[in-house]
Protein backbone atom coordinates (compact mmCIF):
# COMPACT_ATOMS: atom_id res chain seq x y z
CA UNK A 1 0.00 0.00 0.00
CA UNK A 2 1.40 3.23 -0.75
CA UNK A 3 1.28 5.59 1.92
CA UNK A 4 0.44 10.06 1.41
CA UNK A 5 2.14 12.64 3.31
CA UNK A 6 0.13 15.28 4.89
CA UNK A 7 -0.63 17.11 1.27
CA UNK A 8 -2.13 13.83 -0.25
CA UNK A 9 0.62 12.97 -2.15
CA UNK A 10 2.03 9.74 -2.11
CA UNK A 11 5.33 8.29 -0.73
CA UNK A 12 7.01 5.24 -0.01
CA UNK A 13 8.12 4.24 3.35
CA UNK A 14 12.02 4.34 4.16
CA UNK A 15 13.84 0.94 4.60
CA UNK A 16 16.20 2.06 7.28
CA UNK A 17 17.53 -1.29 8.19
CA UNK A 18 20.30 -1.47 5.03
CA UNK A 19 21.63 1.84 6.22
CA UNK A 20 22.25 1.83 9.55
CA UNK A 21 25.71 0.03 9.26
CA UNK A 22 26.69 1.97 6.23
CA UNK A 23 25.79 5.16 8.45
CA UNK A 24 27.95 3.79 11.37
CA UNK A 25 31.38 3.27 8.87
CA UNK A 26 30.30 6.76 7.99
CA UNK A 27 30.26 8.27 11.19
CA UNK A 28 33.45 6.23 12.35
CA UNK A 29 35.23 7.72 9.35
CA UNK A 30 34.60 11.24 10.03
CA UNK A 31 35.50 11.38 13.59
CA UNK A 32 39.09 10.57 11.56
CA UNK A 33 38.48 12.51 9.28
CA UNK A 34 37.93 15.38 11.87
CA UNK A 35 40.53 14.11 14.21
CA UNK A 36 43.82 15.95 14.20
CA UNK A 37 46.73 14.51 12.45
CA UNK A 38 49.05 14.40 16.02
CA UNK A 39 46.11 11.94 17.02
CA UNK A 40 44.70 10.15 14.12
CA UNK A 41 47.45 10.32 11.79
CA UNK A 42 50.88 10.04 14.32
CA UNK A 43 51.62 6.47 13.52
CA UNK A 44 51.79 5.13 10.62
CA UNK A 45 51.84 0.90 9.49
CA UNK A 46 55.35 0.29 8.21
CA UNK A 47 57.39 -2.74 6.82
CA UNK A 48 61.31 -2.73 6.72
CA UNK A 49 62.25 -5.37 4.54
CA UNK A 50 66.60 -6.38 4.08
CA UNK A 51 67.98 -8.91 2.03
CA UNK A 52 70.05 -10.38 5.01
CA UNK A 53 66.60 -11.72 6.70
CA UNK A 54 65.17 -9.03 8.38
CA UNK A 55 61.51 -8.66 7.93
CA UNK A 56 59.45 -6.55 10.43
CA UNK A 57 56.18 -5.19 10.87
CA UNK A 58 56.28 -1.87 12.66
CA UNK A 59 54.23 0.71 14.32
CA UNK A 60 56.12 4.45 14.11
CA UNK A 61 55.49 8.11 14.63
CA UNK A 62 56.21 10.79 11.84
CA UNK A 63 59.77 10.86 13.25
CA UNK A 64 61.14 7.62 13.59
CA UNK A 65 59.60 6.50 10.04
CA UNK A 66 61.63 9.82 8.78
CA UNK A 67 64.74 8.69 10.35
CA UNK A 68 64.12 4.99 8.90
CA UNK A 69 63.66 6.09 5.90
CA UNK A 70 67.26 8.39 5.85
CA UNK A 71 68.70 5.22 7.29
CA UNK A 72 67.59 3.05 4.37
CA UNK A 73 68.83 5.52 2.02
CA UNK A 74 72.03 5.32 4.00
CA UNK A 75 72.32 1.89 2.78
CA UNK A 76 72.12 2.83 -0.65
CA UNK A 77 74.44 5.90 -0.53
CA UNK A 78 77.73 3.65 1.67
CA UNK A 79 76.81 0.29 0.76
CA UNK A 80 78.38 -2.51 2.70
CA UNK A 81 76.74 -5.56 1.92
CA UNK A 82 73.07 -5.22 3.41
CA UNK A 83 70.01 -3.66 1.44
CA UNK A 84 66.39 -2.41 2.72
CA UNK A 85 63.10 -1.37 1.72
CA UNK A 86 60.69 0.33 3.83
CA UNK A 87 56.75 0.25 3.06
CA UNK A 88 54.36 2.63 4.11
CA UNK A 89 50.98 1.55 5.28
CA UNK A 90 47.56 3.51 6.50
CA UNK A 91 46.87 4.56 9.69
CA UNK A 92 46.55 1.73 12.77
CA UNK A 93 43.15 3.82 14.00
CA UNK A 94 42.13 3.62 10.00
CA UNK A 95 42.72 -0.05 10.14
CA UNK A 96 41.24 -0.75 12.89
CA UNK A 97 37.69 0.92 11.97
CA UNK A 98 37.83 -0.81 8.16
CA UNK A 99 38.40 -3.98 10.23
CA UNK A 100 35.35 -3.49 12.51
CA UNK A 101 33.32 -2.74 9.57
CA UNK A 102 34.15 -6.20 7.30
CA UNK A 103 36.30 -4.28 4.57
CA UNK A 104 39.45 -4.41 5.31
CA UNK A 105 42.05 -6.22 7.77
CA UNK A 106 44.81 -5.07 9.85
CA UNK A 107 47.96 -5.36 7.30
CA UNK A 108 50.70 -5.59 10.23
CA UNK A 109 50.21 -7.48 13.21
CA UNK A 110 53.69 -8.39 14.92
CA UNK A 111 54.44 -8.07 18.18
CA UNK A 112 56.47 -4.66 19.47
CA UNK A 113 60.24 -4.22 18.29
CA UNK A 114 62.96 -2.93 19.40
CA UNK A 115 65.88 -2.34 16.47
CA UNK A 116 68.36 -0.56 15.20
CA UNK A 117 69.33 0.03 11.50
CA UNK A 118 71.20 1.83 9.20
CA UNK A 119 74.74 2.68 7.80
CA UNK A 120 77.65 4.96 8.32
CA UNK A 121 81.14 5.77 6.46
CA UNK A 122 83.68 6.14 9.36
CA UNK A 123 87.05 7.88 8.56
CA UNK A 124 90.47 6.09 9.25
CA UNK A 125 93.66 7.49 9.56
CA UNK A 126 96.72 6.85 7.62
CA UNK A 127 97.98 4.93 10.99
CA UNK A 128 94.92 2.45 10.42
CA UNK A 129 94.69 2.17 6.50
CA UNK A 130 98.72 3.72 5.10
CA UNK A 131 99.40 5.28 3.74
CA UNK A 132 97.12 8.11 3.41
CA UNK A 133 94.36 6.36 5.35
CA UNK A 134 90.82 5.26 4.29
CA UNK A 135 87.19 4.89 5.16
CA UNK A 136 84.87 2.14 6.37
CA UNK A 137 81.32 1.38 5.62
CA UNK A 138 79.14 -0.09 8.21
CA UNK A 139 75.69 -1.37 7.56
CA UNK A 140 73.36 -2.20 10.57
CA UNK A 141 70.50 -4.21 10.86
CA UNK A 142 69.25 -5.28 14.40
CA UNK A 143 66.12 -6.31 16.19
CA UNK A 144 64.63 -8.37 18.86
CA UNK A 145 60.63 -8.54 20.14
CA UNK A 146 60.41 -5.52 22.98
CA UNK A 147 60.93 -7.03 26.05
CA UNK A 148 62.44 -10.36 25.04
CA UNK A 149 65.97 -10.54 26.32
CA UNK A 150 69.31 -8.75 24.57
CA UNK A 151 70.94 -12.09 23.76
CA UNK A 152 67.57 -12.94 21.47
CA UNK A 153 68.37 -10.33 18.83
CA UNK A 154 69.10 -11.17 15.17
CA UNK A 155 70.05 -9.36 11.98
CA UNK A 156 73.53 -8.59 10.62
CA UNK A 157 76.51 -5.99 10.58
CA UNK A 158 78.53 -6.08 7.46
CA UNK A 159 81.98 -3.42 7.00
CA UNK A 160 83.08 -2.98 3.82
CA UNK A 161 86.45 -0.82 3.61
CA UNK A 162 87.17 2.19 1.30
CA UNK A 163 90.47 3.71 -0.53
CA UNK A 164 93.66 2.35 1.40
CA UNK A 165 91.32 0.07 4.05
CA UNK A 166 89.86 -1.91 0.84
CA UNK A 167 91.08 -4.96 1.97
CA UNK A 168 89.17 -4.88 4.65
CA UNK A 169 85.64 -6.74 4.75
CA UNK A 170 83.46 -8.72 7.15
CA UNK A 171 80.18 -10.11 7.94
CA UNK A 172 78.60 -10.41 11.99
CA UNK A 173 75.21 -12.00 13.19
CA UNK A 174 74.36 -9.91 15.67
CA UNK A 175 73.53 -11.75 18.89
CA UNK A 176 72.86 -9.16 21.74
CA UNK A 177 70.48 -6.09 21.06
CA UNK A 178 70.20 -3.26 23.85
CA UNK A 179 68.01 -0.20 23.16
CA UNK A 180 68.24 2.70 26.44
CA UNK A 181 65.79 5.58 25.59
CA UNK A 182 66.87 8.01 25.76
CA UNK A 183 70.43 7.93 25.18
CA UNK A 184 73.59 9.62 26.90
CA UNK A 185 74.39 13.38 26.48
CA UNK A 186 71.26 13.67 24.58
CA UNK A 187 70.54 11.35 22.37
CA UNK A 188 67.46 10.08 21.13
CA UNK A 189 68.09 6.70 22.39
CA UNK A 190 71.60 4.43 22.05
CA UNK A 191 71.95 0.55 21.49
CA UNK A 192 74.86 -1.63 22.41
CA UNK A 193 74.49 -3.92 19.23
CA UNK A 194 77.17 -6.93 18.85
CA UNK A 195 77.46 -9.63 16.32
CA UNK A 196 79.59 -13.12 15.77
CA UNK A 197 81.59 -13.17 12.71
CA UNK A 198 80.54 -15.06 9.58
CA UNK A 199 82.89 -16.52 7.00
CA UNK A 200 86.15 -15.26 6.64
CA UNK A 201 87.10 -11.56 7.59
CA UNK A 202 89.97 -9.99 6.15
CA UNK A 203 92.21 -7.27 6.89
CA UNK A 204 91.69 -4.60 9.67
CA UNK A 205 88.86 -7.93 10.97
CA UNK A 206 91.41 -11.02 9.60
CA UNK A 207 91.81 -11.72 13.58
CA UNK A 208 88.37 -10.17 14.89
CA UNK A 209 85.70 -12.68 15.93
CA UNK A 210 83.50 -10.61 17.74
CA UNK A 211 81.99 -7.31 17.03
CA UNK A 212 80.72 -4.54 19.69
CA UNK A 213 79.31 -1.18 18.73
CA UNK A 214 77.50 1.64 20.87
CA UNK A 215 75.47 4.01 18.61
CA UNK A 216 74.33 7.09 19.72
CA UNK A 217 70.87 8.18 17.79
CA UNK A 218 70.74 11.72 17.37
CA UNK A 219 68.05 13.47 15.59
CA UNK A 220 68.90 14.43 12.15
CA UNK A 221 70.63 16.15 10.37
CA UNK A 222 72.47 15.93 13.84
CA UNK A 223 75.43 13.35 13.44
CA UNK A 224 75.31 10.33 15.04
CA UNK A 225 77.67 8.69 17.17
CA UNK A 226 79.45 5.42 17.28
CA UNK A 227 82.21 3.77 19.40
CA UNK A 228 83.31 0.15 18.64
CA UNK A 229 85.30 -2.79 19.50
CA UNK A 230 86.59 -6.10 18.92
CA UNK A 231 86.57 -9.78 20.51
CA UNK A 232 84.50 -8.35 23.44
CA UNK A 233 81.92 -10.34 24.97
CA UNK A 234 78.39 -10.37 23.86
CA UNK A 235 76.75 -7.20 24.95
CA UNK A 236 79.82 -5.69 25.67
CA UNK A 237 79.16 -1.86 24.63
CA UNK A 238 82.26 -0.54 22.29
CA UNK A 239 84.12 2.20 23.92
CA UNK A 240 86.53 3.44 20.89
CA UNK A 241 85.23 6.32 19.49
CA UNK A 242 84.79 6.51 15.96
CA UNK A 243 84.65 9.49 13.28
CA UNK A 244 81.39 9.59 11.60
CA UNK A 245 81.64 11.40 8.58
CA UNK A 246 78.02 10.31 6.94
CA UNK A 247 75.21 8.78 7.14
CA UNK A 248 72.29 7.92 9.81
CA UNK A 249 71.34 5.41 12.28
CA UNK A 250 67.93 4.78 13.69
CA UNK A 251 67.77 3.54 17.12
CA UNK A 252 63.84 2.38 18.56
CA UNK A 253 62.38 0.73 21.55
CA UNK A 254 58.80 -0.70 21.61
CA UNK A 255 57.91 0.12 17.72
Amino acid sequence: MIATDQTGNPHRKRKTGMRRPVLGLVAALALVAGASTTTAYADSLVNLSCDDGTNLNLTLDTNTLQELQDSVEAMLLYPAGISCTVTVGSSPLLATILNLAGLAHPAYADSAHDFAVGAVRLTQSANVCPPTGGALDVNLSAHKDTGAPDTSATGHITVLGKGNCSSSQAKFAVDCLQVTVPGANGAQAEAIVTGTVEGTPTGLFATTTELSLTIDDFPSPTTDQLHSDANSAPCTEGKTPQTVVAGNFVVKSGA
